[in-house]
């Protein structure tokens, strides 16, 4: 793939994810709740209001950035991430291979936020996804993919 391949590639990756994210604002409400947690062993993403879960995705991780180092680390280069949560994450690794894309090949690199996001993007539209989110934590970000996600009915 070309450097301008690759260009246009990830503009379209941005407007796939960027689209993927209205519906999941407009018919979800994601951004409106309270609190999140995930289990990396089930591969399970709840949303609560109020200590009340309301909904429920599965999730991959992407991977994260770091602040202290500037640094994008590749959630299958992450010892810490369990494998049922970035076994798809593979495949976006294959696509950096067969296209010579040292980005989504190389595991750890100089990265910023923006930087994040991109990745997700590009790996939202390789793996026909629903949705992502941008989970903070001390010292950055964990970036996740929705595969499947429901409202819990109380």
């Amino acid at each position: 793939m070309t450097k301008e391949e690759y260009v246009q590639f990830e503009q379209e990756a941005q407007g796939y994810l960027t689209a993927r994210q209205d519906v999941l604002r407009n018919e979800y409400g994601l951004g409106d709740y309270d609190w999140w947690d995930f289990d990396q062993e089930t591969g399970d993403f709840v949303f609560s209001n109020q200590g009340a879960p309301a909904l429920t995705a599965k999730f991959q991780a992407v991977g994260s950035i770091s602040n202290q180092s500037n640094t994008w680390l590749w959630s299958w280069a992450n010892p810490s991430i369990l494998e049922p949560v970035k076994e798809q994450l593979y495949l976006v690794r294959e696509f950096g291979e067969q296209n010579n894309l040292l980005e989504l090949t190389e595991a750890k690199w100089k990265a910023d936020e923006h930087d994040g996001w991109a990745m997700t993007a590009i790996s939202a539209k390789l793996l026909d996804v629903i949705g992502a989110y941008r989970c903070p934590h001390e010292g950055g970000f964990l970036f996740v993919l929705f595969t499947e996600i429901r409202r819990i009915l109380t």
